[in-house]
């Protein structure tokens, strides 16, 4: 699930250096994938709907989804470079951004439901291997399963 993912975000990065080139100048990289970047592209996934987009409104959706840490400043400097941003406008990349994040979402979503479902499982049989520096619930489960897989195989050999 994990390299599914960064293969999506890949595309993501791709896609959004297509539509908007100009965003890596005010958000670094890394930050693409921050809330308020994937509730802003699902709400306005191309620059002409973003330089259009009613500046309270933009504000409002990036100060919600970033929990207050961004806002009205931001919004501005996003609209102005949309404005003036050479990125392509296409209903099929449009459509791609939306996808890709709603996608990215998912499996990050599944990806969190699985590391509970591990860090249970590893509360329920008290394994003294996580008081091992370093071992966390998802290596000292790898490493516990080990020897059932392995045991598997010869089994079935």
């Amino acid at each position: 699930m994990g390299q599914y993912q960064s293969d999506l975000k890949i595309q993501y990065v791709r896609v959004i250096d297509l539509v908007f080139p100009e965003l890596a100048s005010l958000v670094k990289s890394v930050n693409l994938h921050l809330k308020y970047v994937y509730a802003m592209f699902v709400a306005y996934p191309s620059t002409t709907q973003l330089a259009n987009a009613h500046l309270t409104s933009l504000s409002n959706l990036l100060k919600q989804a970033s929990r207050d840490r961004v806002g009205k400043s931001r919004a501005i400097q996003i609209r102005d470079l949309a404005r003036e941003s050479i990125g392509t406008v296409s209903d099929s990349l449009s459509f791609e951004l939306i996808h890709l994040i709603e996608t990215i979402r998912f499996y990050h979503h599944m990806i969190q439901k699985t590391d509970q479902q591990i860090k249970s499982l590893m509360a329920q049989i008290q394994s003294p291997i996580l008081t091992i520096p370093g071992i966390s619930y998802r290596l000292g489960s790898v490493i516990l399963s080990e020897p059932l897989n392995s045991f598997k195989i010869l089994v079935n050999f």
